[in-house]
């Protein structure tokens, strides 16, 4: 049978011939390699702002909405938002921090609820309706990992002088698990659960500790205390401003029969003589060990490396072609179980902002999919 033309109708009909119906047959051809994760300069956007020249950014997600934040060399700020980061239709707060000391915008996470970030002088703020207004969080931090259990995850200078940790539920000072506990430089935080797990964790990456020293560990905290996870690392050297997202990774030899796995992918940073890295690691045991990913999960030549770029996994609801649904209408289905698939999920990695190798701001943000992702599922 010939499918290079479009979908064939198979006619089936009951051997007395009392019931018939009429089957769309089509043969997807996919033209590229499934397991190759693509970052197509098609779209890739400029990094959205209002301001002329932006000199740094920040983003985060939070209720449903990913936040990116610039500022330039006249300490003005662009604080936009968007709850449909596909379609990159964005707005902006008006006057963000009006009244308030100068804030980091490198220091912006979000929660379930809330946007945290940190003042010049390591200030917590906190706003609970999208960046409109923003209250004293009550202590001073030197680095945000980002929200666990709804409080914010961070270390800070103690009283004494020492760097330390903040609980998170009562605000009390803590001593670090270790003198290689990255207090700055380390990836923002990720949160998520796996099944053996008794609730969210929290995982970071790289950093330097309190001596100066790069990390290569990945370090847990599942709402109690830190860990540090102790499997066979593969960064060389120790890695600062990295960036962390959970994802999914595929082994098979083909397009529909392949084993997907929970995976962590990190992307970026800077190494020890100051080089940003190219190089993209996968962990697939929750950040216990890591190794550099496959090639085709690299990034490709025409993508510049950068430290501190800010990673998200966003799904975006796609849609079977107009041809394609058209079919369908056509040749309706009599009962659910035999219903096509007109609309399905693809999660997306979106790559925001960052420092280049020189100290200039990364003025793009970037959307990636494993090709496999985005194929309209058999079933």
């Amino acid at each position: 049978i010939d499918f290079s033309n479009g979908p064939v109708t198979l006619r089936i009909v009951s051997p007395d011939a009392s019931v018939e119906r009429n089957y769309s047959v089509s043969v997807n051809v996919h033209k590229m390699k499934s397991d190759s994760l693509e970052w197509s300069l098609k779209s890739r956007t400029a990094i959205p702002t209002e301001l002329t020249s932006p000199t740094g950014s920040g983003s985060a997600e939070c209720g449903g909405k990913l936040y990116c934040l610039t500022t330039d060399a006249l300490g003005r700020y662009s604080l936009g938002f968007t709850d449909d980061a596909f379609a990159g239709q964005w707005r902006f707060v008006s006057a963000p921090f009006a009244g308030m000391e100068a804030v980091e915008p490198s220091s912006l996470r979000g929660g379930e609820r809330t946007l945290y970030i940190l003042g010049k002088s390591g200030q917590l703020y906190t706003s609970a309706d999208g960046g409109q207004n923003w209250a004293d969080g009550g202590r001073r931090y030197l680095e945000l990992y980002g929200e666990l259990g709804g409080y914010p995850v961070g270390t800070a200078i103690g009283a004494d002088g020492d760097y330390v940790l903040v609980n998170p539920s009562t605000g009390a000072e803590e001593a670090l698990p270790g003198a290689d506990f990255p207090v700055s430089g380390a990836s923002a935080g990720v949160r998520f659960a796996f099944p053996m797990s008794s609730g969210e964790q929290m995982v970071i990456l790289g950093g330097r500790t309190a001596s100066g020293a790069l990390s290569d560990a990945a370090w847990a905290f599942a709402g109690k205390s830190w860990l540090k996870l102790t499997g066979t690392m593969s960064l060389p050297a120790g890695m600062e401003g990295m960036t962390l997202v959970p994802y999914s990774t595929f082994d098979g030899d083909n397009a529909w029969d392949a084993q997907s796995y929970s995976s962590l992918l990190a992307f970026g940073g800077m190494d020890a003589a100051g080089v940003a890295s190219r190089t993209v690691y996968v962990s697939r045991d929750y950040g216990m060990s890591w190794r550099k990913a496959d090639k085709l999960l690299q990034l490709p030549d025409y993508f510049a490396a950068a430290r501190g770029m800010q990673g998200f996994v966003i799904t975006h609801l796609t849609k079977s072609s107009d041809a394609e649904a058209a079919m369908t209408k056509i040749f309706a289905p009599l009962s659910r179980a035999t219903e096509p698939v007109t609309q399905w999920e693809v999660p997306y990695i979106y790559l925001i902002g960052g420092t280049t190798a020189d100290g200039r701001l990364y003025p793009y943000m970037w959307r990636g999919v494993i090709n496999r992702l985005s194929f309209k599922p058999l079933i």
